[in-house]
Parts: C-alpha cells; sequence; structure tokens
C-alpha cells in the first residue's frame, strides 16, 4: 500500500525545489519584467534616432539573437538522458499552455517573416521560421482538438513507436545545433560586413533591442516551466480530497516518465481496468444476494436453479472474461515495447517495464482469484438443497 503522507511530500518537494531553484539563480518571472521594464527605458533615447536607417542590421541582428535562443533550447540536455526513472526530468512539452506556445510561435516567426518580406529570402530565415511556425502550429493544433466537439476514437494500445529516445535526442542536438551554428555564421558575417558604418548610438540600441527580444522569450519560457509543475498542485488536491487512492496518485507519477504519449495511455489503460474492478466489486455482491436465494428453491426445480444461477454469475462473469482479455492485450502490448530495439526506446520505457509487467501481472491474479471465488460460490449454490 502506497503511503499518502510520503506521496504529499514528495509532491510538495518537487514544488519547493522550483522554487529554491528560482532563489538560486535569481531568475524568476519578476526579475525578468523588470529587466524587460529596463530595457525598454534605456531603449526609449534611442527612438528618437534615425533608427530606421538600420532597418536591415536590426533584422539581422534579432535573427542572429533567435538562432542562438533556439540553439541553447534545442541543445539544452535536459531528456532522455538518464537511464534511472528517478532521474528523468521533465520535458517542457509535457504540459504547457496552447495560447503561450501560440506567442512563442508568433515572436518566434516575427523576425524571420518580417527579414523576408525587408531583405529577402536566406537560409537563417528559414531554419528559425520553421520553428516559429512549428510552435504557432502545435499551438493551433492543441486549442482546435480542445475545442472539437466529437474527438475520434483513439487506440487504447497504439502503435509502440514513442519518441524520443536516447537516439532521437543525440541525432536531433547534433543536426539542430548545426543547422543552427550555420544560421549564426551567416548573419554575423552579414553583420560585420554593416556594424562598420553605425555610430555608438545605433549599437546601443542594436544591444537593447537584442537584449530586449532574448528576455521576452525567456519569460515566456519561464511561464511555460511553471505551468509544468500544474499536475503536482492537481495531483495533490485529488490526494487531499480523496478522489483518488494513494496507489493512483503514485502509479501516475511512475507513468510519468514514460512521455506524455505513453504515458496517457498507461493512464487510461489501468484507470479502465480500475473501473470495471469496481464494477465487478458492485455486480458479485449482488451476485452474493440472488446466490443465497438459490437453497430456497427445491432441488426438483433443477432447471429453475440452473437459470437462477446463470443470471447471477453472468454480470460478475463477463466482467471477469473482459479484465482477462485487458491483461492479454497489456500482455502483448508489454512484449512489443520489449521487442523495440534498444536505440528506439525511451530508457525510461526500458526501466519501467518491469514495474509495468508486475502491475499487469497483479491485476491478472485479482481477476483469476475472483473467477475462483466466483466458480467456488457458484457450486456452493448448486450443491445446497432445500430440505423438503
Amino acid at each position: 500500500m502506497a503511503d499518502k503522507r510520503e506521496i504529499l511530500n514528495y509532491l510538495r518537494n518537487r514544488q519547493k525545489a522550483a522554487e529554491i531553484e528560482a532563489k538560486v539563480n535569481g531568475i524568476n518571472l519578476w526579475v525578468l519584467l523588470g529587466a524587460i521594464a529596463f530595457v525598454i527605458w534605456q531603449l526609449i533615447p534611442s527612438l528618437q534616432t534615425d533608427i530606421g536607417a538600420h532597418k536591415d542590421l536590426i533584422l539581422r541582428v534579432l535573427l542572429c539573437t533567435e538562432a542562438i535562443y533556439l540553439t541553447s533550447l534545442f541543445m539544452s540536455p535536459t531528456t532522455g538522458i538518464s537511464e534511472e526513472v528517478r532521474f528523468t526530468s521533465q520535458p517542457s512539452h509535457d504540459t504547457g499552455s496552447a495560447l503561450l506556445r501560440i506567442v512563442t510561435g508568433a515572436f518566434l516567426l516575427f523576425p524571420p517573416a518580417l527579414f523576408s518580406l525587408v531583405i529577402g529570402k536566406s537560409f537563417s530565415a528559414l531554419l528559425t521560421g520553421l520553428f516559429g511556425l512549428a510552435f504557432l502550429g502545435f499551438g493551433i493544433f492543441s486549442i482546435a482538438k480542445q475545442l472539437a466537439n466529437n474527438e475520434p476514437e483513439v487506440a487504447r494500445l497504439p502503435k509502440p513507436h514513442f519518441n524520443p529516445t536516447r537516439r532521437s535526442d543525440v541525432i536531433v542536438t547534433i543536426v539542430t545545433g548545426l543547422l543552427f551554428l550555420l544560421a549564426i555564421t551567416e548573419q554575423l558575417s552579414a553583420i560585420s560586413m554593416q556594424i562598420g558604418s553605425a555610430d555608438t548610438n545605433i549599437l546601443k540600441a542594436l544591444a537593447l533591442i537584442a537584449s530586449l527580444y532574448i528576455l521576452v522569450l525567456i519569460s515566456i519560457r519561464r511561464l511555460l516551466r511553471n505551468q509544468s509543475l500544474l499536475w503536482t498542485y492537481e495531483l495533490e488536491t485529488d490526494l487531499l480530497l480523496e478522489s483518488i487512492s494513494p496507489e493512483i496518485a503514485l502509479r501516475r507519477i511512475e507513468h510519468r516518465a514514460l512521455g506524455p504519449r505513453l504515458r496517457d495511455v498507461m493512464d487510461r489503460y489501468f484507470d479502465d481496468l480500475d473501473k470495471i474492478f469496481s464494477e465487478l466489486d458492485v455486480l458479485t455482491t449482488e451476485c452474493k444476494a440472488k446466490l443465497a436465494e438459490i437453497p430456497d428453491i427445491p432441488s426438483r426445480y433443477a432447471a429453475e436453479r440452473a437459470a437462477r444461477i446463470d443470471t447471477a454469475i453472468s454480470g460478475p462473469k463477463s466482467r471477469i472474461d473482459a479484465i482477462l482479455q485487458e491483461c492479454r492485450e497489456l500482455s502483448k502490448y508489454l512484449d512489443k515495447l520489449d521487442d523495440q530495439q534498444p536505440g528506439r526506446r525511451r530508457p525510461a520505457v526500458i526501466a519501467l517495464l518491469p514495474s509495468l509487467r508486475n502491475r499487469h501481472k497483479d491485476y491478472e491474479e485479482r481477476a483469476k482469484k475472483a473467477r475462483s471465488e466466483l466458480e467456488a460460490m457458484t457450486r456452493v449454490a448448486s450443491s445446497v438443497q432445500k430440505s423438503e
């Protein structure tokens, strides 16, 4: 049995860790907003100069700044590093606001789009623009999916190909790193040729504009990161209100290391099994009451007794058969996950497979035990005769 107090302590420690990290680094949302306000205040005098004459240089600085930001974002070693589940950090895409993703996409798309309109097409504008469109598309798709009234039925056990894996993490890091380095080099070379004709005020304005842009992006990223802890508060509330049991809470915490897609699959699967077991408990209680009436029927009415027994056990028997069928499907699915090549599996999946198999075994044994008890009750009801 999971300890409710230990789970609550774990959730609160996660929340405190985020607060401590913000204090240690000195970077929280209020500090970032203050920095943004200070940069804007410093930038106001520069707006009185003829800064519009250097729009090409400004756009190149913004594009180079965006490429540097995306390089740090995609090359940050925060996911898929350790084989141990307890060290797996939560990726930023695990939770987050769809509207914030749209805002992020708009800010990322603005410099390359304006660059293409004013200066023309380039490799760096195309590269950064694609990532801006990706963020924008994910946010719009997420909102459209939530607003849809008739969502298509998803497979309960989808095809077991879940990314990113350690191998894909390394490949993405290398490829994006090289591409963004090329984009940064392209813009820096162009900036170096144009910056010689700019005076000190223009250079100061360029530095402030680049600082303002990167501070806005970091602030949005901090907001997304803060929202990645919302699940701890929601789970803590459910536990305190006893909406879920400590066992379910512990299971959901463990599943979070599987990534958003496989986590949803496992949560939904075991939640459905719990629901069937709850129905089985109710039907078993009703079955016991009905079987208790069987001995009152005289033995000469054998057909009536058999019909009553079949009616009584039909509900629990159908639920037990459903659970055992679900367990067989889950066993096959876990085998498929285990049969995947190591380079295609998330490290957390490899580490959690034994735990998932043990949980599957527990559910299967509970179902078999319920079937044995139902058969025993049936035999007792059939053998007991009413004295005439």
